[in-house]
C-alpha cells in the first residue's frame, strides 16, 4: 500500500481531471453513437464547419490531431459521404475539406444530441 501524501497535490488534481474528462468523453461518445459518429469525427466536423473549408494543416492546428490521425478521420467521413476534399479555387495545389449536404445535416443532428447530453449531465458549455 502506498501513501498518496508523497504525490504532489497538483498531480493528484490532474489525474482526477483526466478521469473526469474520460468519463465525459465516454458519455459524449454514447450520445454521438446514435448518429454513427465518433467523438473525433464530431470534433473534425465542428472544425470544418467553423473554419469554413479549411486546408488539412489548419485542421491539424485547430484540432490537435496528428496528420495521420486526421487523414484517417477525414477518409472515414469521405467513405460515409459526409465530407470531401476539393482543390482551393484560388490555388489548385491547396486541398480544402468541406462537409457534404448529408454531412451538414448529420452534424446538426449530432449537435442537438450533444446539447441534450450536456443538458442531462448539467454541463455548462462555453459559447
Amino acid at each position: 500500500m502506498s501513501d498518496n501524501s508523497s504525490v504532489p497535490q497538483l498531480a493528484q488534481t490532474l489525474w482526477a481531471m483526466a478521469d473526469q474528462v474520460a468519463k465525459l468523453q465516454a458519455g459524449l461518445s454514447l450520445a454521438l453513437s446514435e448518429d454513427g459518429l465518433s467523438v473525433e469525427q464530431f470534433r473534425a466536423m465542428e472544425a470544418i464547419t467553423r473554419l469554413e473549408s479549411p486546408v488539412m494543416g489548419e485542421l491539424v492546428k485547430d484540432t490537435g490531431f496528428a496528420n495521420a490521425s486526421l487523414s484517417r478521420i477525414i477518409d472515414g467521413l469521405e467513405d460515409q459521404a459526409l465530407a470531401y476534399r476539393v482543390p482551393d479555387p484560388s490555388d489548385k495545389r491547396r486541398i480544402t475539406v468541406q462537409l457534404s449536404a448529408l454531412g451538414v445535416s448529420l452534424f446538426e443532428r449530432a449537435c442537438g444530441r450533444a446539447n441534450q447530453w450536456a443538458s442531462a449531465t448539467e454541463i455548462k458549455v462555453a459559447n
